[in-house]
């Protein structure tokens, strides 16, 4: 844990003063740590948001993180399978047609479990991919290849909007942190 001296430093660098200019600063002007009050603070929680950050993505790499995250994904896979065979229950009693040649996406629209990007006009294909956005944190990568899929973006792009503009964290999809594709 930094000390807000030690935060301090680091504030009025990142402003462009050089270290020495910076502890001279603050030994010339004993208050000045509390007029940085809240830019220390606002250090404070980025770099410990960074350090929880890398510490998921430590955990995400030893064998227990990719065991949580291979059980992770087999149970969205079969909780998708539930919901996918609901909705060709539901898609034969509404429709009173078998839903066999059916696609698991094609009876999902049909029923309306899921939107259809093709028939999305703008303002809504927009609010899909920022919910999409916004639920990257709780998806496995093949929920998110697939959800990319259905509403026709990539999912590096939609990855690099929620970290740049939502501010969100989470492990990116292709391993790159910076949410560029590395396969």
């Amino acid at each position: 844990m930094l000390t807000n001296q030690q935060l301090a430093l680091i504030v009025l660098q990142d402003a462009g003063h050089t270290r020495e200019e910076a502890a001279l600063a603050l030994v010339n002007d004993p208050e000045m740590i509390g007029r940085l009050g809240p830019q220390i603070e606002e250090k404070r929680t980025a770099l410990e948001a960074q350090a929880e950050q890398a510490a998921q993505e430590a955990f995400a790499k030893t064998p227990e993180g990719r065991k949580q995250a291979a059980l992770q994904a087999a149970q969205e896979a079969e909780e998708r399978e539930k919901v996918v065979s609901s909705a060709r229950v539901l898609y034969a009693q509404e429709f009173g047609l078998s839903a066999e040649g059916l696609s698991d996406e094609e009876v999902l629209h049909a029923t309306g479990i899921e939107r259809d990007p093709a028939r999305m006009g703008a303002v809504e294909r927009d609010a899909a991919v920022e919910d999409f956005a916004r639920s990257l944190p709780r998806m496995g990568a093949d929920e998110r290849l697939q959800t990319a899929r259905d509403l026709g973006v990539e999912v590096s792009t939609v990855e690099g909007y929620a970290r740049d503009f939502l501010g969100l964290s989470f492990q990116p999809t292709f391993g790159d942190p910076e949410g560029g594709e590395s396969a």
